[in-house]
């Protein structure tokens, strides 16, 4: 736990320094045979790398027919087109509900945006993509408003452990109870790393049958395994609004973890502020 607060607190310093001085950066992978090796199993020993490489690429959207700046361009529009549609409802709330005991309502603020807006963006901004691949939309919740259930749908890897199979119950933003067979110490390890590594700080909507799902494997790194399904985060939240609403609380902590929960019947209703129910989410993916 150690080494890990260490590593998260280091690059929490980093992407301080991308935000204020206004740097781009990129998360991305490359494969290794160790890695093949593992998550590759079933593909003969001496393809797994070449595989790997291939299946890393087919993820990113480089292939040599298309134009991949362009690719990248027409993806980022329509998530930001999708992101500013469901802003455009003012959501209080998302619930999310799936067979597998998942039963959550998050409550959103004023602030939690999923969208980029019409905002202009300052002169110096160069456009650019933080994580690659990517196919999510996320935004920050108001920190003491989760309650109910939460099942992980994918295994989550803390210190180079993999833990499958568990669960968090929330109330007023709290996890107060720690749900798994195996891996409980550790997860309830992670929610005391400090006093708010056990709320949430980021809640983001990802289709079910999106290209990482569809390969329907395992990668065992957050970067790529939380673009496969909706997912959230305990820890640090991800507001960056200059002027927040201070009737709301925004999360902040050393740790920021992603767990994915997304299924293939996952569904999602956002309530508006005069109590309208929209359907977001319907057997796992988008219906807005």
């Amino acid at each position: 736990n150690a080494i890990f607060a260490h590593t998260d607190a280091v690059r929490n310093i980093m992407r301080k320094a991308s935000r204020e001085k206004h740097c781009q950066w990129c998360i991305a992978m490359i494969p290794t045979k160790q890695w093949a090796d593992y998550i590759l199993k079933d593909v003969k020993e001496e393809e797994r790398y070449e595989e790997l490489w291939k299946l890393i690429l087919k993820l990113c959207y480089i292939d040599e027919d298309n134009d991949v700046v362009k690719t990248w361009e027409e993806k980022n529009e329509r998530k930001r087109e999708r992101g500013d549609i469901i802003d455009s409802y003012n959501f209080t709330k998302l619930h999310y509900t799936a067979s597998n005991g998942t039963n959550l309502t998050v409550e959103l603020t004023p602030d939690s945006k999923f969208g980029f807006g019409n905002g202009k963006m300052p002169e110096y901004f160069i456009p650019f993509n933080a994580n690659i691949p990517t196919e999510e939309i996320c935004t920050t919740p108001e920190k003491f408003g989760t309650n109910g259930v939460v099942y992980a749908s994918r295994p989550l890897v803390l210190g180079g452990k993999s833990v499958e199979n568990f669960g968090f119950r929330f109330e007023n933003g709290k996890v107060v109870e720690v749900i798994a067979k195996e891996g409980k110490e550790m997860l309830e390890a992670l929610i005391r790393m400090d006093e708010n590594a056990c709320y949430l700080g980021e809640a983001a909507l990802v289709e079910y049958h999106s290209p990482i799902s569809m390969s329907g494997i395992v990668y065992y790194t957050t970067l790529i395994d939380e673009n496969a399904s909706c997912h959230l985060a305990l820890g640090r939240g991800l507001n960056d609004s200059k002027n927040p609403d201070p009737k709301y609380t925004f999360n902040d902590s050393i740790i920021h973890i992603d767990f994915m929960i997304g299924t293939p019947d996952m569904h999602i209703t956002g309530t508006t502020a005069s109590g309208e129910e929209v359907v977001i989410f319907d057997q796992g993916d988008f219906v807005i």
